[in-house]
């Protein structure tokens, strides 16, 4: 609360433009975010019959809203370096970024599965097998960053577009989606698997 009086009292400029630009957008993200404990809650019977997949839940949400954000930021940046025209919607200014995002979460999510699995079976909780595991991170995970991937690209090139700085709104708002996003595309895997 200090910090937060502080910066919107402050003789910076910078620094009172970004609080209050900032500010909003983290509140609305902030409740964004909760709408993915509810919908985790709303489809719990898999998750009581295999808890591993439970420890999936937190790891995966974070895992897809932090590529999201690595895309926001570098599109972000090209916005800012002109490389990115926001009034014409074209991916191929981002696509290189995109191509690195998705590389990047194959094999992260691949481990995110097995470690699922070891820390299961360390613990004595139910699994459906480590392969079940690593092909409901896999897919879960990539279905939900690419919506993200979109999502990012709308939220950063929108911000831009409506002369705000994709910096102070993207990131914020991109990963609360992700959280969402991820939490339900998590549960249609589950249940189109038969998991449930």
């Amino acid at each position: 609360l200090a910090t937060l009086v502080y910066g919107l009292r402050t003789r910076l400029p910078i620094c009172r433009s970004i609080i209050r630009e900032s500010l909003p957008v983290i509140v609305i993200a902030g409740s964004v975010s909760l709408i993915a404990g509810v919908v985790v809650q709303s489809g719990l019977a898999p998750f009581l019959e295999y808890p591993a997949l439970l420890i999936l839940v937190p790891p995966l949400l974070a895992l897809v809203g932090s590529l999201a954000s690595i895309l926001t930021a570098r599109i972000s940046s090209k916005l800012h370096l002109g490389l990115i025209v926001p009034t014409r919607f074209s991916l191929r200014p981002a696509a290189a970024d995109i191509v690195l995002v998705f590389a990047l979460a194959t094999p992260i999510f691949a481990v995110l599965g097995v470690s699922t699995d070891l820390v299961a079976a360390a613990t004595g909780l139910a699994s459906p097998g480590v392969v079940a595991v690593v092909v409901v991170a896999l897919l879960s995970g990539l279905l939900a960053t690419m919506i993200a991937v979109g999502l990012a690209y709308f939220i950063a090139t929108a911000a831009f577009r409506l002369g705000a700085d994709p910096d102070n709104y993207g990131i914020p708002v991109v990963t609360a989606f992700s959280d969402v996003l991820g939490a339900v595309v998590l549960i249609l895997v589950i249940s189109s698997l038969g998991l449930t």
